[in-house]
């Protein structure tokens, strides 16, 4: 069976990129343009891996976290979250809001890939390249 991932992302460049690479690795993707889109998204589909934004309108990505997390029906789904905020408290925050890994944008092909591979149980995409947090 496919794995599934939702990428919510209010940039339809961020959710291009993001959608491709993912459908590399075999993921079945579906899309959301905001927080509040992509909370009912995820509780409607279940997706084995949401990648979310941070900022974003209508509800920023520390809530959509949250919201994943408060909902008893995805608590296997791993939430990454990808945003071009890059500062130790931003990566606090996202783990303390649910997430399960932090990636800063914009970001390397590999990484991407590695992290992908490391929330949905692979090893990682290449030798020498370390997972970015």
């Amino acid at each position: 069976m496919k794995k599934s991932a939702l990428i919510i992302d209010d940039d339809p460049d961020e959710r291009e990129i993001a959608r491709y690479l993912l459908r590399q690795e075999g993921f079945e993707v579906s899309e959301a343009a905001d927080g509040r889109e992509g909370v009912a998204a995820a509780i409607a589909l279940k997706p084995d891996l949401v990648l979310t934004d941070l900022m974003m309108p209508v509800m920023h990505g520390y809530e959509v976290c949250e919201r994943i997390r408060a909902e008893p029906s995805l608590k296997h789904t791993r939430i990454l979250v990808v945003s071009s905020k890059s500062f130790d408290n931003d990566l606090r925050l996202a783990l303390k809001a649910g997430a399960d890994a932090y990636l800063v944008k914009p970001y390397h092909k590999i990484d991407f890939i590695n992290k992908v591979k490391e929330l949905s149980g692979g090893g990682p995409a290449g030798p020498g390249s370390e997972p970015t947090t």
